[in-house]
Protein backbone atom coordinates (compact mmCIF):
# COMPACT_ATOMS: atom_id res chain seq x y z
CA UNK A 1 0.00 0.00 0.00
CA UNK A 2 2.95 2.61 1.33
CA UNK A 3 4.98 1.57 -2.20
CA UNK A 4 2.06 2.02 -4.27
CA UNK A 5 1.41 5.37 -2.75
CA UNK A 6 4.61 6.65 -2.97
CA UNK A 7 4.88 5.29 -6.82
CA UNK A 8 1.51 7.58 -7.49
CA UNK A 9 2.63 10.21 -5.68
CA UNK A 10 6.14 10.25 -7.89
CA UNK A 11 3.74 10.02 -11.11
CA UNK A 12 1.53 13.11 -9.68
CA UNK A 13 4.75 15.01 -8.85
CA UNK A 14 6.79 14.60 -11.80
CA UNK A 15 6.65 17.79 -13.26
CA UNK A 16 6.65 21.46 -12.05
CA UNK A 17 3.41 21.72 -13.57
CA UNK A 18 1.70 19.49 -11.35
CA UNK A 19 3.30 20.28 -8.36
CA UNK A 20 2.17 23.80 -8.82
CA UNK A 21 -1.19 22.84 -9.47
CA UNK A 22 -1.61 20.53 -6.03
CA UNK A 23 0.16 24.00 -4.32
CA UNK A 24 -2.56 25.80 -5.40
CA UNK A 25 -5.30 23.33 -5.07
CA UNK A 26 -4.01 22.93 -1.13
CA UNK A 27 -3.80 26.82 -0.57
CA UNK A 28 -7.47 28.00 -2.16
CA UNK A 29 -8.52 24.63 -0.07
CA UNK A 30 -6.75 26.31 3.18
CA UNK A 31 -7.95 29.65 2.59
CA UNK A 32 -11.62 28.20 1.94
CA UNK A 33 -12.13 26.64 5.53
CA UNK A 34 -9.81 29.71 6.68
CA UNK A 35 -12.43 31.76 5.78
CA UNK A 36 -15.19 29.99 7.13
CA UNK A 37 -13.15 29.22 10.78
CA UNK A 38 -12.11 33.02 11.00
CA UNK A 39 -15.91 33.97 10.28
CA UNK A 40 -17.39 31.65 12.71
CA UNK A 41 -14.26 32.38 15.54
CA UNK A 42 -14.94 35.77 15.72
CA UNK A 43 -19.09 35.30 16.06
CA UNK A 44 -18.07 33.00 18.81
CA UNK A 45 -15.93 35.38 20.31
CA UNK A 46 -18.00 38.08 20.10
CA UNK A 47 -20.63 36.47 21.46
CA UNK A 48 -18.59 35.20 24.28
CA UNK A 49 -16.79 38.40 25.07
CA UNK A 50 -19.95 40.18 25.01
CA UNK A 51 -21.63 37.36 27.71
CA UNK A 52 -18.20 37.75 29.44
CA UNK A 53 -18.47 41.41 29.68
CA UNK A 54 -22.01 41.94 30.54
CA UNK A 55 -22.01 39.30 33.83
CA UNK A 56 -18.35 41.55 34.85
CA UNK A 57 -20.43 44.96 34.53
CA UNK A 58 -23.66 43.95 36.08
CA UNK A 59 -22.70 40.36 37.81
CA UNK A 60 -25.73 37.27 37.20
CA UNK A 61 -28.72 39.32 37.82
CA UNK A 62 -30.15 42.53 37.40
CA UNK A 63 -33.37 44.20 39.65
CA UNK A 64 -34.48 47.14 38.58
CA UNK A 65 -37.76 49.40 40.82
CA UNK A 66 -40.63 49.93 37.85
CA UNK A 67 -41.79 53.10 40.38
CA UNK A 68 -38.47 54.97 40.97
CA UNK A 69 -36.59 54.90 44.31
CA UNK A 70 -37.33 52.46 46.91
CA UNK A 71 -36.25 52.12 50.53
CA UNK A 72 -34.42 48.07 50.88
CA UNK A 73 -36.10 47.12 54.24
CA UNK A 74 -35.88 44.15 55.65
CA UNK A 75 -39.03 42.87 53.51
CA UNK A 76 -37.01 42.88 50.68
CA UNK A 77 -33.57 41.57 52.42
CA UNK A 78 -35.63 38.09 53.06
CA UNK A 79 -36.72 37.95 49.77
CA UNK A 80 -32.99 37.85 48.36
CA UNK A 81 -31.87 34.96 51.20
CA UNK A 82 -31.83 31.97 49.01
CA UNK A 83 -29.08 29.62 49.16
CA UNK A 84 -28.36 30.10 45.62
CA UNK A 85 -27.42 33.96 45.81
CA UNK A 86 -24.11 34.60 47.58
CA UNK A 87 -23.68 38.02 46.89
CA UNK A 88 -26.10 41.44 46.12
CA UNK A 89 -25.43 44.98 45.80
CA UNK A 90 -27.74 47.82 45.96
CA UNK A 91 -27.25 50.40 43.47
CA UNK A 92 -28.41 54.06 42.03
CA UNK A 93 -28.65 54.14 38.51
CA UNK A 94 -29.15 57.91 37.05
CA UNK A 95 -27.97 59.41 33.71
CA UNK A 96 -25.94 62.69 33.49
CA UNK A 97 -23.46 64.80 31.42
CA UNK A 98 -19.86 64.45 31.82
CA UNK A 99 -17.70 67.67 31.24
CA UNK A 100 -14.01 68.23 30.45
CA UNK A 101 -12.41 71.20 28.75
CA UNK A 102 -15.80 71.88 26.32
CA UNK A 103 -15.86 68.16 25.51
CA UNK A 104 -19.18 66.91 26.49
CA UNK A 105 -20.89 63.33 27.14
CA UNK A 106 -24.28 61.74 28.17
CA UNK A 107 -23.14 58.88 30.87
CA UNK A 108 -24.89 56.61 32.48
CA UNK A 109 -23.59 57.02 36.50
CA UNK A 110 -23.57 53.99 38.74
CA UNK A 111 -24.07 55.34 42.73
CA UNK A 112 -21.98 51.84 44.38
CA UNK A 113 -20.89 50.47 47.56
CA UNK A 114 -17.75 49.41 46.42
CA UNK A 115 -17.16 46.26 48.76
CA UNK A 116 -20.18 44.44 48.28
CA UNK A 117 -20.40 45.89 43.97
CA UNK A 118 -16.53 43.90 43.73
CA UNK A 119 -18.23 40.94 44.94
CA UNK A 120 -21.20 40.74 42.77
CA UNK A 121 -19.26 41.61 39.31
CA UNK A 122 -16.30 40.88 39.79
CA UNK A 123 -14.47 43.83 39.21
CA UNK A 124 -12.07 45.75 41.10
CA UNK A 125 -13.13 49.46 41.45
CA UNK A 126 -11.47 51.43 44.39
CA UNK A 127 -12.32 55.22 44.75
CA UNK A 128 -12.48 57.50 47.42
CA UNK A 129 -16.05 59.45 48.41
CA UNK A 130 -14.43 62.32 46.16
CA UNK A 131 -13.47 60.47 43.65
CA UNK A 132 -15.24 58.29 40.33
CA UNK A 133 -14.34 55.86 37.87
CA UNK A 134 -15.11 55.96 34.36
CA UNK A 135 -14.74 53.74 31.34
CA UNK A 136 -12.16 53.40 29.21
CA UNK A 137 -13.53 54.69 26.06
CA UNK A 138 -15.10 57.33 27.88
CA UNK A 139 -11.57 58.52 29.51
CA UNK A 140 -10.31 58.81 25.86
CA UNK A 141 -13.09 60.57 24.02
CA UNK A 142 -12.96 63.14 27.37
CA UNK A 143 -8.97 63.44 27.00
CA UNK A 144 -8.71 62.95 30.57
CA UNK A 145 -6.40 60.34 32.98
CA UNK A 146 -6.23 59.58 36.08
CA UNK A 147 -5.69 62.50 38.89
CA UNK A 148 -7.68 64.91 36.15
CA UNK A 149 -11.02 66.39 37.05
CA UNK A 150 -14.21 66.97 35.32
CA UNK A 151 -17.52 67.85 35.97
CA UNK A 152 -19.93 66.06 36.55
CA UNK A 153 -23.98 67.45 35.97
CA UNK A 154 -27.19 65.48 36.49
CA UNK A 155 -30.86 66.36 37.48
CA UNK A 156 -31.77 67.25 40.98
CA UNK A 157 -33.87 63.94 41.88
CA UNK A 158 -36.37 62.04 40.63
CA UNK A 159 -39.45 64.02 40.44
CA UNK A 160 -37.33 67.77 39.80
CA UNK A 161 -36.50 67.48 35.71
CA UNK A 162 -37.03 70.72 35.68
CA UNK A 163 -34.91 72.63 38.38
CA UNK A 164 -31.46 73.47 37.40
CA UNK A 165 -29.15 70.54 37.33
CA UNK A 166 -26.73 69.74 39.51
CA UNK A 167 -23.09 70.17 38.55
CA UNK A 168 -20.49 68.80 40.60
CA UNK A 169 -16.11 68.97 40.57
CA UNK A 170 -14.86 65.59 41.19
CA UNK A 171 -11.45 63.83 40.67
CA UNK A 172 -11.12 61.03 38.21
CA UNK A 173 -9.75 58.06 40.55
CA UNK A 174 -9.56 54.93 38.36
CA UNK A 175 -10.29 54.05 35.06
CA UNK A 176 -11.98 50.74 34.12
CA UNK A 177 -12.41 48.70 31.29
CA UNK A 178 -15.51 46.63 30.49
CA UNK A 179 -14.59 44.78 27.37
CA UNK A 180 -17.60 46.08 26.02
CA UNK A 181 -17.30 49.12 23.52
CA UNK A 182 -20.72 50.33 24.67
CA UNK A 183 -19.92 50.18 28.44
CA UNK A 184 -16.63 51.78 28.13
CA UNK A 185 -18.10 54.70 26.20
CA UNK A 186 -20.36 55.39 28.61
CA UNK A 187 -20.68 54.03 32.55
CA UNK A 188 -18.98 56.14 35.68
CA UNK A 189 -18.82 54.84 38.52
CA UNK A 190 -19.37 57.16 42.18
CA UNK A 191 -20.05 56.75 45.61
CA UNK A 192 -23.60 55.98 46.15
CA UNK A 193 -23.95 57.96 49.14
CA UNK A 194 -21.98 61.15 47.41
CA UNK A 195 -24.65 60.90 44.74
CA UNK A 196 -27.46 60.40 46.46
CA UNK A 197 -26.62 63.37 48.05
CA UNK A 198 -26.22 65.15 44.65
CA UNK A 199 -29.94 63.85 43.87
CA UNK A 200 -31.64 64.93 47.10
CA UNK A 201 -32.56 61.37 47.66
CA UNK A 202 -32.26 60.89 51.30
CA UNK A 203 -29.92 58.14 52.59
CA UNK A 204 -31.01 54.51 52.42
CA UNK A 205 -33.06 54.92 49.09
CA UNK A 206 -32.19 53.03 45.52
CA UNK A 207 -33.34 51.87 42.26
CA UNK A 208 -31.85 49.15 41.28
CA UNK A 209 -30.00 46.02 42.26
CA UNK A 210 -27.40 43.49 41.30
CA UNK A 211 -26.60 39.88 42.18
CA UNK A 212 -24.40 37.27 42.09
CA UNK A 213 -25.58 33.26 41.77
CA UNK A 214 -23.22 30.38 43.01
CA UNK A 215 -20.27 29.91 41.20
CA UNK A 216 -20.86 27.67 38.09
CA UNK A 217 -24.46 27.85 37.91
CA UNK A 218 -25.36 27.83 34.21
CA UNK A 219 -28.15 29.96 32.64
CA UNK A 220 -30.76 27.50 33.29
CA UNK A 221 -30.07 27.58 37.19
CA UNK A 222 -29.98 31.78 36.64
CA UNK A 223 -33.39 31.63 34.64
CA UNK A 224 -34.81 29.49 37.53
CA UNK A 225 -33.38 31.62 40.03
CA UNK A 226 -35.01 34.50 38.13
CA UNK A 227 -38.59 33.18 37.76
CA UNK A 228 -38.20 32.36 41.84
CA UNK A 229 -37.19 36.29 42.40
CA UNK A 230 -39.65 37.88 40.03
CA UNK A 231 -42.65 35.84 42.14
CA UNK A 232 -40.80 36.87 45.50
CA UNK A 233 -40.53 40.69 44.43
CA UNK A 234 -43.94 40.79 43.21
CA UNK A 235 -44.28 43.40 40.13
CA UNK A 236 -42.77 46.13 41.54
CA UNK A 237 -39.61 44.96 40.51
CA UNK A 238 -38.18 44.31 36.63
CA UNK A 239 -36.08 40.96 37.43
CA UNK A 240 -33.68 39.83 34.32
CA UNK A 241 -30.56 37.48 33.98
CA UNK A 242 -27.65 39.81 32.69
CA UNK A 243 -27.76 38.31 29.23
CA UNK A 244 -31.23 39.39 28.53
CA UNK A 245 -30.12 43.11 27.26
CA UNK A 246 -28.78 41.19 24.32
CA UNK A 247 -30.74 37.83 24.73
CA UNK A 248 -32.37 39.06 21.06
CA UNK A 249 -29.22 39.54 19.40
CA UNK A 250 -27.34 36.33 20.88
CA UNK A 251 -30.25 34.50 19.36
CA UNK A 252 -29.49 36.22 16.00
CA UNK A 253 -25.96 35.61 15.80
CA UNK A 254 -26.91 31.61 16.77
CA UNK A 255 -29.14 31.59 13.97
CA UNK A 256 -26.73 33.92 11.38
CA UNK A 257 -23.50 31.63 12.14
CA UNK A 258 -25.42 28.51 11.09
CA UNK A 259 -26.87 30.60 8.30
CA UNK A 260 -23.09 31.70 6.99
CA UNK A 261 -21.51 28.32 7.79
CA UNK A 262 -23.62 26.66 5.36
CA UNK A 263 -23.19 29.69 2.74
CA UNK A 264 -19.40 29.74 3.15
CA UNK A 265 -19.93 26.39 2.18
CA UNK A 266 -19.83 27.76 -1.90
CA UNK A 267 -16.32 28.58 -1.09
CA UNK A 268 -15.14 24.98 0.02
CA UNK A 269 -17.46 23.57 -2.99
CA UNK A 270 -15.55 25.91 -5.67
CA UNK A 271 -12.10 25.19 -4.19
CA UNK A 272 -12.95 21.71 -4.25
CA UNK A 273 -13.79 22.32 -8.17
CA UNK A 274 -9.95 22.44 -8.68
CA UNK A 275 -9.75 19.61 -7.49
CA UNK A 276 -12.02 18.15 -10.02
CA UNK A 277 -10.03 20.01 -12.81
CA UNK A 278 -6.90 18.18 -10.74
CA UNK A 279 -8.28 14.77 -11.48
CA UNK A 280 -9.35 15.89 -15.10
CA UNK A 281 -6.11 16.62 -15.72
CA UNK A 282 -4.25 13.80 -14.41
CA UNK A 283 -6.85 11.29 -16.14
CA UNK A 284 -5.72 13.20 -19.39
CA UNK A 285 -2.30 13.36 -18.98
CA UNK A 286 -1.61 10.47 -16.91
CA UNK A 287 -3.74 8.53 -18.27
CA UNK A 288 -0.99 6.19 -19.87
CA UNK A 289 0.81 5.89 -16.61
CA UNK A 290 -2.51 4.97 -14.95
CA UNK A 291 -3.16 2.21 -16.92
CA UNK A 292 -0.30 0.93 -16.97
CA UNK A 293 0.31 0.20 -13.18
CA UNK A 294 -3.18 -1.60 -13.54
CA UNK A 295 -1.79 -3.87 -16.29
CA UNK A 296 1.22 -4.34 -14.30
CA UNK A 297 -1.06 -5.93 -11.97
CA UNK A 298 -2.99 -3.22 -9.70
CA UNK A 299 -6.65 -4.00 -8.80
CA UNK A 300 -8.89 -1.74 -9.40
CA UNK A 301 -9.51 -1.96 -5.49
CA UNK A 302 -6.52 -0.90 -4.40
CA UNK A 303 -5.99 1.51 -6.92
CA UNK A 304 -8.94 3.04 -5.80
CA UNK A 305 -7.32 2.89 -2.14
CA UNK A 306 -4.45 4.48 -3.09
CA UNK A 307 -5.69 7.33 -4.55
CA UNK A 308 -8.29 7.84 -2.11
CA UNK A 309 -5.46 7.95 0.19
CA UNK A 310 -3.65 10.80 -1.62
CA UNK A 311 -6.62 12.76 -2.21
CA UNK A 312 -7.16 12.57 1.84
CA UNK A 313 -2.85 13.40 2.19
CA UNK A 314 -3.87 16.72 -0.23
CA UNK A 315 -6.79 17.65 2.35
CA UNK A 316 -4.88 16.83 5.57
CA UNK A 317 -1.89 19.46 4.10
CA UNK A 318 -4.53 22.15 3.49
CA UNK A 319 -5.91 21.56 6.99
CA UNK A 320 -2.10 21.93 8.05
CA UNK A 321 -1.97 25.04 6.31
CA UNK A 322 -5.66 26.21 6.91
CA UNK A 323 -4.28 26.02 10.97
CA UNK A 324 -1.30 28.34 10.12
CA UNK A 325 -3.72 30.62 8.02
CA UNK A 326 -5.94 30.99 11.51
CA UNK A 327 -2.69 31.66 13.96
CA UNK A 328 -1.85 34.30 10.95
CA UNK A 329 -5.61 35.61 11.32
CA UNK A 330 -5.69 36.01 15.36
CA UNK A 331 -2.12 37.77 14.98
CA UNK A 332 -3.65 40.65 12.53
CA UNK A 333 -6.60 40.92 14.66
CA UNK A 334 -4.74 41.76 18.02
CA UNK A 335 -1.79 43.59 16.50
CA UNK A 336 -3.55 45.76 13.55
CA UNK A 337 -4.83 48.54 14.55
CA UNK A 338 -7.00 48.74 11.61
CA UNK A 339 -8.86 45.98 13.34
CA UNK A 340 -9.34 48.23 16.31
CA UNK A 341 -11.28 50.74 14.17
CA UNK A 342 -13.87 47.40 13.19
CA UNK A 343 -14.45 46.53 16.39
CA UNK A 344 -16.13 49.63 17.09
CA UNK A 345 -18.91 47.91 14.68
CA UNK A 346 -19.28 45.21 17.24
CA UNK A 347 -19.21 47.32 20.12
CA UNK A 348 -15.90 45.50 21.74
CA UNK A 349 -13.01 46.86 22.84
CA UNK A 350 -11.39 44.59 20.16
CA UNK A 351 -12.10 41.78 17.95
CA UNK A 352 -10.66 37.77 18.31
CA UNK A 353 -11.28 34.49 17.82
CA UNK A 354 -12.91 32.07 19.83
CA UNK A 355 -12.88 28.67 17.77
CA UNK A 356 -13.58 25.21 19.79
CA UNK A 357 -12.47 21.43 18.71
CA UNK A 358 -15.83 21.30 16.96
CA UNK A 359 -15.81 24.13 15.32
CA UNK A 360 -12.85 22.90 13.82
CA UNK A 361 -14.07 19.33 13.22
CA UNK A 362 -17.12 20.53 11.55
CA UNK A 363 -15.29 22.65 9.26
CA UNK A 364 -12.48 20.00 8.56
CA UNK A 365 -15.11 16.86 8.04
CA UNK A 366 -17.12 18.86 5.73
CA UNK A 367 -14.13 19.45 3.39
CA UNK A 368 -13.23 15.97 3.55
CA UNK A 369 -16.68 14.77 2.34
CA UNK A 370 -16.82 17.12 -0.22
CA UNK A 371 -13.73 16.22 -1.78
CA UNK A 372 -14.35 12.34 -1.05
CA UNK A 373 -17.21 12.54 -3.44
CA UNK A 374 -14.86 14.16 -6.01
CA UNK A 375 -12.55 11.48 -5.77
CA UNK A 376 -15.10 9.08 -5.88
CA UNK A 377 -16.60 10.43 -9.21
CA UNK A 378 -12.64 10.94 -10.90
CA UNK A 379 -12.41 6.74 -10.15
CA UNK A 380 -15.98 6.01 -11.73
CA UNK A 381 -14.73 8.19 -14.54
CA UNK A 382 -11.45 6.33 -15.06
CA UNK A 383 -13.11 2.82 -14.29
CA UNK A 384 -15.32 3.99 -17.78
CA UNK A 385 -11.84 3.28 -19.70
CA UNK A 386 -10.84 0.02 -20.35
CA UNK A 387 -7.74 -1.40 -19.95
CA UNK A 388 -7.34 -2.32 -23.57
CA UNK A 389 -7.95 1.96 -24.43
CA UNK A 390 -4.99 2.93 -21.55
CA UNK A 391 -2.52 0.23 -23.17
CA UNK A 392 -3.53 1.60 -26.88
CA UNK A 393 -2.42 5.14 -25.36
CA UNK A 394 0.62 3.74 -23.55
CA UNK A 395 2.09 2.25 -27.38
CA UNK A 396 0.80 5.38 -29.94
Amino acid sequence: MIASLKLLCHLVFVDKSSVRFVVGIVIGLAFSMTTILGTIGIMDAFVFTLRSALKDSSGDIMVQSRYGFFHFDRNIEKKLENPSITHYSKVIKSQGFAINEGNSKGVLIFGIDMKPFNQVTGQNIKISKDELALGFELSKRMEVKVGDYIVLGLASGNSEMKDLPQLKRIKVGQIVKHAIFQKDSRMLYIDNEVLSDMMKLGRGKYNSMVIRVSKGDASEKIDEIVQTLRGDLGYDFMVRPYWQEFGSFFKAIKAEKIMIGLILQLIVVISVINVLAFIIFLNEKRSREIFLFKALGMGQRKFASVWLCMVTMLWGASCLVSLGMVFLLKHFLNNFTYFEQLSAIYNLGSLSLLLSFSDYSLVFISALIWILLIAWWGLFRMKRKSLLEGLRKEFA
